[in-house]
């Protein structure tokens, strides 16, 4: 993120001695002498973080952040001021002002409460690529409304599974084990699909879904493989004609793969 900041205030003196400390702080520095002509800045350029003084002729600092953050809640202001008073003190925090600092200005806490403001701001935009990278994830996935069983003891990956199937619509059913798996089995004709590692800790995950088929042929079935574990093959214990993906799997690859065996 550019770290600009905008400072406003109607004395060249103030203003001459912020700018001087920013810039050597490392900060790009904007400035204005009101209310309306930071406005009138702030809407030609990204400013992340503005420090204004209160008391402005045109447009004072309250009015000011009335305007900033009705139109773009996301900029930070710091308001400073000359003047000890409840009432602007209490009306700058109302109108969503982060900190407050009287004159004569302590730099080193402007410094900080500067420092402040851009590392939340750092940390909405690593929030928001995030997010934008979970989208990523499911552009052009098919999610669906059906309900999964979904058998593991490795609560790590039950958890990955929960929020990625979760999050495209899906209905999901938590099991540690085959005992706890077993405890839905009255359920079993609301159950679509089965996801299961084969080997768990109390039983075998076929033995499982032949309960559960019995109570519900209709009951689709998903198995989880660990590359470890290709030798289930040549026991006998899963066939190639199962339907299974190979753990570890992304996001991408469980959508597919639970779709698939559920539109069959």
């Amino acid at each position: 993120m550019k770290r600009r900041i905008l400072i406003v205030d109607d004395s060249k003196t103030v203003l001459a001695l912020l700018e001087n400390f920013l810039v050597k702080q490392g900060y790009e520095v904007v400035i204005a002498n009101n209310g309306k002509e930071a406005f009138d800045l702030i809407r030609k350029r990204p400013i992340p973080v503005v420090f204004t003084d209160i008391k402005m002729p045109e447009m004072n600092g309250i009015e000011l952040i009335e305007k900033i953050k009705e139109t773009y809640p996301m900029i930070r202001v710091i308001m400073g001021t000359g003047y000890v008073d409840f009432k602007y003190g209490l009306s700058a925090f109302t109108n969503g002002a982060e900190d407050i600092l009287f004159k004569p200005y302590d730099l080193a806490k402007l410094k900080a409460i500067v420092e402040r403001s851009f590392d939340f701001l750092d940390q909405w935009e690593m929030r928001l690529k995030e997010l934008q990278e979970l989208k990523k994830d499911t552009e052009g996935v098919l999610g669906g409304q059906e309900t999964i069983l979904y058998v593991d003891d490795d609560e790590k990956v039950k958890s990955f599974a929960k929020f990625a199937l979760e999050k495209v619509g899906y209905n999901f059913i938590n099991a540690a084990n085959g005992l706890e798996a077993l405890g839905n089995i009255e359920s079993a004709k609301d159950i679509h699909l089965i996801i299961t590692s084969v080997k768990l800790s109390d039983m075998n995950g076929k033995d499982i879904v032949k309960t559960f088929l019995n109570a519900n042929p209709a009951i689709k079935v998903l198995y989880i493989v660990s590359y470890k574990e290709e030798q289930i093959f040549e026991d006998d214990v899963l066939h190639e004609s199962d339907d299974y993906i190979y753990f570890p799997f992304t996001q991408k690859l469980l959508y597919k793969a639970v779709r698939e065996v559920l539109d069959r």
